[in-house]
């Protein structure tokens, strides 16, 4: 411009063209939700329904159709797909109690759960309660409608009436509520989320889900809040979970009071000398075991259970106490269950595939000690993306993710 100015240019014009915009980014989000019994105490599951609604609220907030899918994702003792979900996995199915999964330690360190490769299904029992009458909190796995995972919903009225429904019991498995969140946001899912959209349970509009790690207008979210430290994840093990068991079935066709037939129940002592009848609560011979076929009422016929059916009708401390055998209980409890310590590295490891996959994790640690706290910390994207919350401030917490989740990202 100095020489310039000699010849009476005093200024130039510079082109420049320049905006802002907000990206059009579609949103993948697994809320994955501490429901163990310790969230029924102090008012932390009555917060965090509060919380977790308004997060919902925000996220699904003046967006465009089917842009935003929420999945929830309770999890106790265990996490349960819900029965459309399971249906749509290849699961060697060896009851019809329950719809848990029981993975393997190598699992977790892949963000996928293929539908094309087989699943073991977890065996279902409880350590206390009697017979056809399991303990809530001391099962397997508790698939009731309330504790199920809620797929790829995209309104409120659905997310908020899930989140209603949440009730508190059982152990914490945080790794396998990790697992499945992870799991849902994977591209593998496809095929399952036509297969939710065939059956209703997903509407149409969410197809394209899930959708390519590397789809540039796409972003995956897991969202996960606990109120405390892993605790145990009870399994049995191989000495129980298949093959011929202890318990018999003996049907009739006298009707019960619901118009059913009637069914009788006998556990075989370890000799096979004796025969407990569960409906009388005595032990009779193996010879009058054998004449019941002429001795019971309308008798039809007798079959022998495997043990994941068996596991179905008992907890393990009943048959403990029936049988004087504490070779499952045992097992149960620890022989083959995953504790607290063996349960954090399996959780990091999802954290980090979610890593590897370019998967945003955002961790809540709810009202828990520092030490119990630090797992949540690893796992998180970054020490930023981990919060701490007590009492009311959940509601604080949960916003400010949704706030972070939805920030105005600039393009030029």
């Amino acid at each position: 411009m100095w020489f310039l100015s000699m010849a009476g240019v005093d200024n130039l014009d510079a082109k420049v063209r320049s905006s802002a915009k907000e990206q059009k980014t579609n949103l993948e989000i697994s809320l994955v939700l501490d429901v163990s019994g310790s969230t029924g105490s102090n008012n932390r599951l009555v917060n965090l329904k509060v919380a977790a609604k308004e997060f919902v609220d925000i996220l699904l907030a003046d967006i465009e159709p089917d842009s935003v899918s929420i999945s929830i994702i309770p999890f106790n003792s265990n996490t349960a797909p819900s029965p459309n979900l399971f249906n749509a996995l290849n699961v060697d199915v060896i009851h019809n109690f329950t719809t848990c999964l029981d993975f393997t330690d190598t699992s977790f360190a892949k963000a996928a759960l293929n539908p094309a490769t087989q699943q073991n299904q977890a065996v279902f029992t409880s350590y206390y309660g009697g017979f056809q009458s399991p303990h809530l909190a001391s099962s397997s796995c508790n698939d009731r409608e309330y504790f199920q995972i809620l797929p790829y919903a995209s309104d409120v009225p659905t997310l908020h009436t899930k989140i209603d429904s949440l009730k508190a019991a059982g152990n914490t498995a945080g790794h396998i509520g990790m697992k499945w969140g992870l799991s849902l946001r994977d591209p593998v899912f496809q095929p399952v989320v036509d297969d939710l959209i065939d059956d209703g349970d997903v509407v149409p509009g969410l197809t394209r889900l899930p959708a390519s790690y590397d789809d540039a207008e796409t972003s995956k979210i897991v969202a996960m809040m606990s109120d405390g430290a892993n605790t145990t994840e009870f399994r049995i093990g191989d000495q129980y979970d298949s093959g011929p068991s202890n318990l018999f079935e003996v049907s009739t066709g006298v009707l019960d009071a619901a118009g059913q037939p009637t069914k009788h129940f006998y556990l075989r002592s370890a000799d096979e000398l004796q025969y407990y009848s569960i409906t009388d609560g005595v032990w009779i011979t193996q010879t009058d075991y054998v004449n019941l076929n002429t001795t019971l009422a309308q008798f039809q016929g007798k079959r022998q259970m495997d043990w994941p059916e068996a596991w179905g009708q008992m907890s393990t401390s009943y048959y403990r106490n029936i049988m004087n055998d504490s070779g499952p209980s045992n097992d149960f409890l620890s022989g083959t269950a995953r504790n607290g310590w063996e349960a954090n590295p399996l959780m990091l490891d999802s954290c980090e595939a979610a890593a590897n996959q370019g998967v945003t994790v955002y961790t809540i640690g709810f009202e828990m000690n520092p030490s119990a706290a630090e797992t949540l910390r690893d796992c998180a994207s970054t020490v930023s993306h981990f919060y701490d919350a007590n009492g009311t401030q959940i509601s604080e917490v949960f916003s400010a993710i949704a706030t972070s989740i939805l920030k105005l990202k600039l393009s030029s």
